[in-house]
C-alpha cells in the first residue's frame, strides 16, 4: 500500500553520549510514496502511479484492462486514487500464476519506470534521502520493509549513474543486500 516511506536517523541518546540504540523516524519524500500521481510508462502502457501500476500487473485479462484504464479522478489525491486501485486489485480475477514469487520484483520495476521517466524523481530521492535508511510507511503484507528497500536500491543505483531502463532482473536478494 501507500505513503512516503520514512527517513530513519539515529535518535539523539538521552544521555547526551554519542551511543544511542533509538531512531528517528522522518517522513520521506513524496516520491517514495505509490499512491503519488506521477506519470510514467512501463510495459509498453502508461500509468498514473505506481500502485495502478502494480495491481494492474498482478492480473492479465479485463480485471488487468479496468485497473489500466482506471485514472485519477478531478481533484483526486494520491491516497485516494491509490486506495481506490489498491481495492480494484483485491478483488479482481485472472491473477498471473507467479504473482507470489514475482511481486516484489514487480513492485521494483513500476518503481524504477516512474523514476526512469521522471528525472526530478531521481533528484529528489538522491538530495531529500541522502544515505539515510527508507522504511516504508504501515502497509499489509512485508511492504514496509520492501518499499524502503526498493527505494533506497534506486537511489543507489541513480547515484552510481546506472542506466535505469538496462536492468532486465532484481531479486528479493539483491535487493536485501544494499
Amino acid at each position: 500500500m501507500g505513503g512516503p516511506c520514512f527517513k530513519v536517523s539515529p535518535a539523539p541518546s538521552l544521555d547526551g553520549s554519542n551511543k544511542s540504540s533509538r531512531q528517528k523516524k522522518v517522513l520521506g519524500p513524496a516520491c517514495t510514496d505509490n499512491f503519488q500521481i506521477k506519470q510514467f510508462s512501463h510495459q509498453g502502457q502508461d500509468w498514473c502511479s505506481v500502485e495502478q501500476c502494480y495491481q494492474a500487473l498482478k492480473f492479465k485479462g479485463d480485471t488487468r484492462e479496468t485497473i489500466q484504464k482506471t485514472v485519477p479522478h478531478a481533484g483526486e489525491t494520491g491516497s485516494s486514487y491509490g486506495m481506490r486501485v489498491w481495492r480494484l486489485g483485491q478483488i479482481g480475477r485472472n491473477m498471473v500464476m507467479d504473482w507470489e514469487e514475482t511481486k516484489v520484483e514487480m513492485m521494483f520495476f513500476a518503481n524504477l519506470a516512474k523514476y526512469q521517466c521522471n528525472p526530478e524523481l531521481q533528484k529528489e530521492l538522491v538530495e531529500e534521502t541522502g544515505e539515510l535508511e527508507l522504511v516504508g510507511g504501515p502497509s499489509t503484507w512485508e511492504w514496509s520493509k520492501w518499499n524502503g528497500l526498493i527505494q533506497m536500491k534506486i537511489r543507489s543505483l541513480v547515484k552510481e549513474g546506472k542506466d535505469l531502463g538496462s536492468l532486465e532482473r532484481m531479486s528479493m536478494s539483491e535487493l536485501e543486500n544494499i
